[in-house]
């Protein structure tokens, strides 16, 4: 992928869209042809490699929600036959 479809899939990746979304919208917005676009494969490995690299979709309290899911799925005090939830 080109330095400009990079930044574009950065800026649509931060407004949440899909990969399948940024995918069409590349060749909207630069008017690219089909032998020109990067395949859909290649978008979707750039959003997951950006989103895991970037502090996208983690407010304050996305580690306190990660401790209580570790915390009630280590419980000791929740028997094998005990149904919950988080």
């Amino acid at each position: 992928m080109t330095p400009r479809l990079k930044d574009y899939g950065r800026e649509m990746t931060a407004q949440g869209l899909k990969p399948a979304r940024i995918h069409r919208g590349m060749a909207r917005t630069f008017g690219l042809s089909e032998s020109e676009m990067p395949t859909l494969r290649q978008v979707q490995w750039f959003v997951s490699s950006y989103t895991k690299k970037s502090p996208l979709h983690r407010d304050d309290g996305y580690d306190d929600i990660l401790d209580q899911i570790d915390q009630l799925a280590n419980g000791h005090g929740i028997s094998d036959t005990q149904p919950f939830s988080f």
